[in-house]
């Protein structure tokens, strides 16, 4: 278990296990956003629901309705968008193998 240490913000007396507190982090965070240095994590759900609506609830690849998740066809650490052309509807099982390399 990692060791709890003082929030890495001057004057901040929060105890945490990582760099910053949760309050410091979320405001790092919403800074890098804002200049564009990072960029906002996960898909709102209307996208969410545009996609599975386009993917007729179900999954694109064994057309299973249970348990679906949405997939980045090109992952986002390689250069893939959040855009709806990169995304696609899998179910937890096809998911899974499409994680473990097994398509």
């Amino acid at each position: 278990m990692a060791r709890l240490k003082v929030c890495s913000v001057s004057g901040c007396p929060t105890l945490t296990r990582t760099t910053r507190c949760p309050t410091h982090a979320r405001q790092h965070r919403q800074t890098a956003i804002r200049e564009g240095r990072m960029r906002p994590r996960g898909n709102s759900s209307t996208v969410i629901v545009q996609i599975r609506d386009r993917d007729g609830h179900a999954c694109t690849r064994c057309g299973s309705t249970d348990r679906l998740k949405i997939h980045h066809i090109t992952p986002v650490q390689h250069g893939g968008t959040d855009d709806p052309e990169n995304l696609t509807t899998l179910c937890h099982a096809c998911h899974e193998a499409t994680h473990h390399g097994q398509r």
